[in-house]
């Protein structure tokens, strides 16, 4: 059993780097769009004292080299550790609204993780906020589009896009074509206990995809569904991701836990099982969309295609 923790890949090493995405141009002037109209508006600054509600969209704001514009974040938003150090208000899906007030932003951003009716309270109280929905990697290049024009980052964002998708060209460039029937069978499990999975459509998918692999939840109705035994044993998966936090402390009780499963006569049945082709990955990088989460790709491709 292998048990990797993804380097970061040296183009993302400097602060210039991060995100979660989104997309166009918006107008300062009007603060109550559509919900999800963030495509709206169309000035730029880059002094907007600004709120994120969502962990993507903070590291994004960190990836265009405007950290020094976030006031305050939520209880999620860890990442760069330089965001700690703000005031936090909250959770993402039930912010403190007292909080936010007395910060005194200029716009606040969300994710879909929040819901509707938080954003319509946002704004009855006369913030200027913007919802994001976006998907999958091109949601990543639209979020960087977006932040680009309205924080006055346009030449940031457009570095970030340009190694982005240079990124995803290589490791595209690894893999032979091949049938879909003939690609190596891959389970991304988030939980070894609730066996929660990333479905079509997701940037997890997306990923799988690119680094050579079948993505066995591309098949479930939900877009993150939670698998069972019965599905795993039926998909026989030939290779196997499991996420952990990156501590020690867990990695080495998911390894008791994976060495557990070999020896169990249902579990065993699966190839990946019985093959030792179970590998752990750094969960930020498969739960938080953004530039970090190619980070990942070295070890899916590695993963899947023996390197």
């Amino acid at each position: 059993m292998n048990a990797e923790i993804v380097q970061p890949l040296t183009m993302f090493k400097s602060p210039t780097f991060w995100l979660t995405g989104f997309a166009a141009i918006f107008l300062l002037c009007s603060c109550d769009p559509p919900i999800d109209d963030h495509r709206a508006q169309a000035n730029t600054a880059t002094n907007l004292r600004v709120i994120s509600l969502a962990p993507s969209l903070t590291q994004a704001i960190f990836s265009l080299g405007a950290v020094n514009q976030l006031v305050g974040r939520t209880d999620y938003c860890e990442y760069p550790p330089c965001v700690q150090e703000l005031p936090s208000v909250g959770r993402l899906d039930l912010p403190n609204y007292e909080a936010i007030l007395n910060l005194e932003p200029d716009w606040v951003i969300v994710s879909s993780l929040t819901a509707p009716a938080v954003v319509e309270r946002l704004r009855s109280l006369g913030l200027c906020v913007d919802r994001f929905t976006e998907t999958g990697l091109e949601g990543i290049i639209e979020v960087l589009q977006a932040l680009g024009h309205r924080l006055g980052r346009i030449e940031a964002a457009e570095k970030c896009i340009d190694e982005f998708k240079s990124t995803l060209k290589y490791y595209r460039r690894q893999i032979p074509e091949a049938a879909l029937h003939d690609l190596p069978r891959v389970a991304l499990i988030y939980d070894l206990e609730a066996l929660y999975s990333a479905g079509a459509g997701t940037f997890p998918d997306d990923l799988i995809q690119i680094a050579g692999g079948y993505n066995i939840a591309s098949e479930a109705a939900a877009s993150w569904p939670q698998l069972n035994l019965e599905a795993l044993l039926h998909a026989n998966p030939e290779v196997i991701f499991v996420t952990f936090d990156g501590s020690e402390m867990q990695g080495m009780h998911l390894r008791r836990r994976i060495l557990s499963l070999q020896k169990d006569p249902i579990w065993s049945q699966i190839n990946a099982i019985r093959s030792g082709r179970i590998h752990l990955i750094f969960e930020d990088y498969l739960s938080v969309p953004g530039i970090r989460s190619l980070e990942a790709l070295q070890t899916l491709s590695a993963a899947i295609n023996l390197l």
